[in-house]
């Protein structure tokens, strides 16, 4: 959600409604609130160091996500055979 947000801020240009940037904002500050509340859970249970991790974890694969959907959807065919 938060990679979301953020590009959404590449969005934003002089004719951007405001409610959208808006929207864009407050999703941004949801994303991180999440982040910053699991890392708080996770550092009293496990340690602040374990903790980093499972939100760098949590960043790093929302990334990935958001990355696999930008790949083109066509099919590779050079390594078939004729």
């Amino acid at each position: 959600m938060l990679a979301v947000a953020s590009l959404g801020l590449l969005l934003i240009v002089t004719a951007t409604p405001l409610w959208l940037i808006a929207a864009i904002l407050a999703g941004r500050s949801v994303a991180i609130g999440l982040v910053a509340a699991l890392y708080a859970t996770r550092a009293r249970s496990l340690g602040p160091v374990a903790a980093l991790h499972s939100a760098g974890l949590i960043l790093v694969a929302a990334v990935g996500a958001l990355g696999a959907l930008v790949l083109p959807a066509v099919r590779n065919t050079a390594m078939e055979h004729s």
